[in-house]
């Protein structure tokens, strides 16, 4: 992979591919370790949900959770070290057309028009390869295209770091037993149950409900 100096290790082997000057390779279901640091800017399309424990960007060890459908955005230099039991199918597309928006990592990320791009080019590397240069070129750049002009991040969203959501989901854990209420979450948190909501679905691309249930 067109990733740096990368180690990744799945239960199957990767599909990839050189294409319109790009890299693209599909990860497998199944348990995976991955550990490198990116030398270009890449997007990460997950086509299940993924639930493990990462460290991006820094020493520190975090669990994380990823949405189906979702996009994850990796800048160059970012230091990537990421686990999963039970990884979902992942699609990982890099080159000179992707480009980070400010340089940061950012992860689910639900854009409607990437979930064709990225299930033609996942139909591609299973199946017929043999594209011309040109249509991979007009898939990949209209997949640049969806993350080139994100929204700036809201308040709320800006708030939820994964250390706060290890917070709340780590109280959630220790209370489902009981009479567990998004606003009892947030009283201990404390911030505003709408504030609470707004973030953790921001983080997560699920309500605080959804997740308890």
């Amino acid at each position: 992979m067109n990733i740096g100096n990368a180690t990744v290790e799945t239960a199957c082997k990767p599909l990839s591919i050189e294409a319109a000057g790009h890299t693209l390779t599909l990860l497998p279901a199944g348990a995976y370790h991955a550990c490198f640091t990116a030398s270009v800017d890449s997007i990460g399309f997950a086509f299940d949900a993924q639930a493990g424990r990462h460290a991006i960007g820094s020493d520190k060890n975090e669990a994380y959770y990823r949405l189906p459908n979702s996009l994850a955005l990796t800048p160059c230099g970012c230091d990537i070290r990421s686990a999963s039991d039970s990884g979902g199918e992942y699609l990982l597309v890099s080159g000179p057309a992707i480009r980070a928006p400010k340089a940061r990592y950012q992860t689910n990320i639900q854009i409607a028009g990437a979930v064709a791009i990225a299930s033609c080019l996942r139909k591609w590397l299973l199946g017929d390869r043999h594209q011309d240069p040109l249509s991979y070129e007009m898939l990949i750049d209209r997949l640049g295209d969806t993350v080139s002009d994100l929204p700036p991040a809201s308040k709320a969203a800006r708030w939820m770091t994964m250390k706060r959501f290890r917070q709340v989901s780590d109280l959630i854990d220790e209370n489902i037993a009981g009479d567990l209420t998004v606003a009892a979450l947030a009283r201990e948190i404390g911030v505003s149950s709408s504030f609470l909501s707004r973030a953790f679905t921001a983080y997560c691309g699920q309500t605080p409900y959804d997740f308890i249930l």
